[in-house]
């Protein structure tokens, strides 16, 4: 009776431990079809997804694009991972901006304080050196900033 207890209970254990595989196999299937099914459209050939980061061998972000409730915008960095060039577009309006490596301004495109289009051109210092549209009441203006620092700028 003793050896007959003692198969009885070894197979009892090896049927548990079996039952344990097979629902951790079931367990592994099923999250990996989760997570392989993440971001993937259920149509072909279309990826669906709030954000993409294409990155370079090594690894460094290089363009990034992504959307929120706020918009979206695009990203294209430098081999250093300094962002060069952005276009985003918010609830109203949009604007394009391109940067030097040292995250200076070089130029915008987007709205002004009054809404309109302007136009800005940064220095080498990255301070507006020119701007060009409509940024109060007066109506649309052009504006170069002075070589000398105490000239006043010039009026259209």
């Amino acid at each position: 009776m003793t050896t007959e207890l003692l198969t009885r209970i070894d197979r009892l254990e090896r049927g548990r431990r079996q039952g344990h595989c097979v629902m951790l196999l079931f367990m592994a299937i099923v999250v990996g079809g989760l997570l392989g099914g993440a971001g993937r459209a259920l149509e072909p050939g279309r990826l669906l997804g709030r954000s993409l980061t294409i990155v370079d061998e090594a690894g460094t972000p290089r363009i990034e694009l992504a959307a929120d409730a706020n918009g979206a915008w695009l990203h294209i960095r430098d081999v250093q991972g300094n962002v060069m060039a952005s276009l985003g577009s918010g609830p109203i309006d949009g604007n394009l901006v391109l940067w030097r490596q040292n995250n200076t301004l070089l130029a915008r495109l987007g709205p002004s304080q009054t809404s309109d289009g302007q136009l800005t051109l940064g220095g080498v210092d990255g301070q507006s050196q020119i701007r060009l549209g409509r940024w109060s009441d007066t109506g649309p203006q052009l504006w170069v900033k002075p070589v000398h620092p105490h000239t006043p700028p010039a009026t259209p």
